[in-house]
């Protein structure tokens, strides 16, 4: 299955490339130069992740991110900027999104970020390991040193996605 990706990036030789690097990766992309048309094709049709740019023209990245999560567009969201600073971070996650790579970025990195957000989404992902630590997300049980841990029902309820 081809993964479906909106960039809405107004520097269009930064999108030329990722454009290019994705696509040879078998990742379908459509783009966007401004928020605007962003939000529209967002709005309208399917994609599996969307790559927007912060500062883009009409409409920036945190606005179209955060009218996109009021109109219950749950598509993942990855920040694509040059904004580096905690304060910029912080604000794009409070936006909606939910992975953020400053610019200039690898685009193999790029490429697995997107990757594995749209895996996180399909719901691909049903077992968390973390060392000696395993959480079973669709039979809610946990083991440390494979041995089963006994959790308590609030725990349990805060598992489901």
């Amino acid at each position: 299955m081809t993964l479906s990706t909106l960039l809405v990036e107004d520097d269009q030789d930064l999108a030329d490339s990722i454009c290019e690097y994705l696509r040879l990766k078998s990742v379908s992309v459509e783009h966007a130069n401004n928020g605007p048309e962003g939000l529209r094709l967002a709005s309208t049709n399917h994609y599996d992740v969307l790559l927007l740019d912060l500062m883009l023209p009409g409409l920036d990245g945190l606005s179209l991110c955060r009218e996109l999560r009021s109109q219950g567009i749950k598509t993942p969201v990855l920040m694509l900027t040059a904004r580096d600073t905690l304060d910029d971070k912080v604000a794009g996650f409070t936006a909606g999104s939910d992975d953020y790579l400053v610019k200039p970025f690898a685009l193999e990195e790029l490429t697995v970020r997107v990757h594995s957000l749209a895996r996180w989404h399909s719901g691909q992902i049903r077992t968390l390991e973390v060392g000696d630590l395993r959480l079973d997300l669709d039979n809610q049980q946990a083991w440390r040193q494979q041995q089963p841990l006994k959790l308590s029902l609030p725990v349990l309820s805060c598992w489901k996605f």
